[in-house]
């Protein structure tokens, strides 16, 4: 359940809330990693369903507790200028192009779906409506900055960073049902554990048993789970091309990721790389491609779709907000198919503007080809070669395919 609260403070100041609870059905937990880290990460073989992230704590299903989702405030037409400030919980989850599949007829969040996570920050954009001479050339720019990680004040000066984003969204065009945009943007200081989640250091395990010392709680050497580190930086790119040919709406989309490293953790794990590569300092690069298809049938209240997503052995996507049901399509290392069909419920007229009422039936197709898929930590190994050396063992279970589908039923009012 999503509750949008919109109202202006004055002509020209809004302020945009949305409140959320998804609940897993019968349960207060999440579903796929309720065994694991008490609920908070880590399911038996995802790495980006992690419900105790601050991004995805709306976005993943668990308890019946409404959450703020949104909160944010625009201050419009300053100057008398096509310029704006935003400030507060911001709308970066579902980006374009996810409303086609999800059955909206508006974009519903600024940058591109590889982003695809609430998070704290500011913005300050310009509309303009011609572009280097070009006349009725409609678009907007936006610079942004956010956090995506307090670590919170130390006595001692001794807490990682904080994690930061800052970035480019820029809509290029938009008119009609044509649109093309440009995201850019670094996350600054990732770290090798993420925001409520908890691992097991098995190393300090091991000489914990060895040595036979008694074990001190209050010794950072001695604290059993793996500390949180700085590991350097992630660079993203990515571009969305959309548009609408007569009842076929269609788009292509690209991404670029690329690491940063600047060190490794206590169990000598970096940015896609460990200690004993050979190259574990080094940058890495990883694309992406997504592209689909939605016909909106002219005499029956259906639309057919069809999407088609693929990552390289590096890719890194933002995207722990996701939708889907256990793991982020398009984090995949890998390919996936999704097919879907949207039936709008002939169930009498629309009450107000923003009443309607459809079922949305999919079906998704993962082919995983390397490990980490939805993470940044350790080196992508290709699945198919882990049983030949076992010092490929994953803390994972990893999956080489997964199938799922969907059913749902929705309504807005």
């Amino acid at each position: 359940m999503r509750l949008n609260l919109n109202a202006k403070a004055t002509e020209n100041v809004e302020v945009k809330t949305r409140l959320a609870m998804y609940k897993a059905w019968g349960m207060q937990n999440n579903p796929v990693d309720q065994q694991y880290n008490g609920g908070n990460g880590g399911g038996p073989f995802m790495l980006s369903s992690m419900s105790g992230m601050d991004g995805a704590t709306t976005r993943q299903p668990s308890d019946n507790i409404l959450r703020v989702d949104r909160a944010f405030v625009n201050w419009n037409n300053i100057g008398g200028q096509p310029v704006w400030f935003s400030i507060g919980r911001r709308p970066t989850s579902d980006g374009p192009p996810a409303q086609l599949r999800m059955g909206m007829d508006e974009r519903m969040a600024t940058p591109v779906e590889y982003m695809d996570y609430p998070f704290d920050g500011i913005s300050m954009g310009y509309a303009y409506r011609s572009l280097f001479g070009i006349e009725d050339f409609p678009g907007r720019v936006r610079v942004c900055y956010g956090r995506g990680f307090e670590s919170g004040p130390t006595a001692d000066n001794s807490g990682i960073n904080d994690v930061d984003f800052a970035g480019v969204s820029w809509d290029v065009y938009k008119k009609g049902n044509r649109f093309f945009n440009v995201q850019s943007f670094v996350a600054m200081n990732m770290f090798n554990v993420p925001d409520g989640v908890t691992f097991a250091n098995p190393l300090e395990y091991a000489v914990w048993t060895i040595d036979n010392t008694k074990y001190d709680p209050m010794d950072p050497d001695q604290n059993m789970i793996l500390d949180r580190k700085n590991l350097g930086d992630i660079y993203h790119t990515a571009a969305v091309f959309m548009d609408k040919y007569q009842d076929l709406n269609y788009f292509m989309v690209g991404g670029w990721s690329q690491t940063n490293p600047r060190g490794v953790d206590e169990l000598g794990t970096g940015l896609l790389s460990s200690w004993w590569d050979d190259d574990y300092m080094a940058s890495k690069d990883g694309y992406s491609l997504y592209a689909g298809i939605r016909y909106d049938m002219p005499d029956a209240p259906v639309k057919l779709g069809l999407e088609y997503n693929w990552g390289s052995r590096n890719w890194i996507s933002f995207t722990p907000g996701h939708d889907d049901l256990y793991a982020s399509k398009l984090a995949t290392r890998g390919s996936v198919v999704e097919a879907y069909m949207i039936y709008d419920i002939p169930a009498g007229e629309a009450v107000s503007k923003y009443g309607k009422a459809f079922m949305r039936l999919g079906y998704q197709h993962y082919d995983y080809k390397y490990t980490g898929s939805g993470f940044w930590l350790g080196e992508p190994l290709d699945i198919d070669d882990l049983a030949n050396d076992p010092l490929n063992a994953q803390f994972y279970t990893p999956v080489d395919s997964m199938d799922q589908v969907y059913l749902t039923f929705e309504a807005m009012f």
